[in-house]
């Protein structure tokens, strides 16, 4: 108890000054002093107030098939954080792209969305310009976008995760916020994902109401496991074949936790959980020391996700067959937020629109 007094103290002050340093470029931004970059381009940002994962990608994911698909061009503006940049700053992301060189996540995005151009580059005035000049980009998507405030957006999407709406209500390192929860006030939109979790409705509200927030519109969304697929040959594999096996689950994500919760809910007996630090690459090592204590406690296959396949190909993977988990983004207004998000890109989505 001593030490972790001694500790606290000892960050207090480094932490009040990341603080201040938080407010003053907030201010900074918000009284004009700073101009945002404007693009010619419609530019959604995604993002949340808090560290680690609240399932914004999906909701990046969705957005960019959906409009996709209707017709709109669409690039996926991302940093690809904990990438190793080893060539160039700027980087359009596709299939043959190396993993460390793109990120897990924009590699992810590359894989599973045809005919969307995912672009990797920490300065999104610079990536979004390259997706107009020379995609041809219509519709600008910033992935992990909320606190990226050089690049001026038409529509500014705040994520919140249902289990920790506020990390706590205190900023890094005593809490998880990124910046003062004031900095909800620029929102447009607010998306409460895993809210098949419960929401604390009362503390959400309260809130929102405290920040004079009473007129963002707020959708929850979930998500669910939809099938596995063999992570080498992207063979589908029905979900029940997680009933009653026994798993080792394995993930190198923000919140392992809710993955291995979600695994047993759907009949997995989970033996060995590994986890690792967030957006980790994988080295061989890794993978035979897994799937050595896996066999040791007597799992019947491995488990992972589908951010973490990307890192886990070209790697020998052991014995037990590997299954990744697809999911499935499913909203309880799914049409007025199709609604909504029209009215923003000028009618490039249609609302007819069917995910089937």
């Amino acid at each position: 108890m001593i030490r972790f007094t001694f500790f606290r103290i000892l960050l207090y002050l480094p932490a009040k000054l990341y603080e201040c340093f938080v407010r003053l470029r907030l201010l900074l931004y918000e009284r004009g002093y700073i101009k945002p970059c404007k693009l010619k381009a419609k530019v959604i940002s995604v993002g949340n107030i808090t560290v680690g994962g609240t399932g914004k990608t999906p909701i990046v994911e969705y957005l960019a098939r959906s409009l996709s698909r209707n017709g709109c061009k669409v690039a996926v503006l991302t940093r690809g954080y904990k990438r190793k940049n080893t060539r160039c700053s700027t980087l359009i992301v596709s299939s043959s792209s190396w993993v460390e060189e793109a990120g897990d996540e924009p590699m992810m995005l590359a894989r599973k969305l045809d005919g969307v151009s995912v672009i990797v580059d920490s300065d999104r005035c610079r990536s979004g310009l390259l997706a107009i000049e020379q995609l041809a980009s219509e519709v600008l998507l910033l992935d992990d976008g909320f606190q990226h405030l050089r690049l001026e957006r038409d529509l500014d999407i705040l994520v919140l995760d249902a289990t920790d709406l506020f990390g706590g209500g205190k900023m890094i390192p005593f809490g998880r916020l990124r910046e003062p929860l004031s900095g909800m006030r620029r929102a447009d939109v607010i998306i409460v994902t895993r809210s098949h979790k419960g929401v604390d409705e009362l503390l959400l509200l309260d809130t929102l109401a405290a920040l004079n927030m009473n007129d963002r519109p707020i959708f929850r969304a979930s998500y669910r496991f939809v099938r596995l697929a063999d992570c080498v040959t992207d063979r589908v594999v029905e979900l029940e074949r997680l009933n009653g096996r026994k798993v080792a689950a394995l993930c190198a994500i923000a919140r392992p936790d809710v993955f291995f919760e979600d695994l047993c809910s759907y009949g997995a007996k989970v033996v060995l959980k590994a986890a690792f630090p967030d957006h980790y690459f994988y080295r061989q090592a890794d993978v035979d020391s897994v799937f050595m204590s896996a066999i040791a406690a007597g799992a019947d296959c491995v488990v992972t996700t589908q951010k973490d396949q990307t890192k886990l190909r070209g790697l020998v993977l052991g014995k037990l067959p590997v299954y990744v988990v697809e999911l499935e983004l499913t909203f309880d207004e799914e049409l007025r937020f199709r609604e909504l998000i029209s009215s923003y890109v000028d009618g490039f989505w249609n609302l007819s629109y069917s995910k089937a």
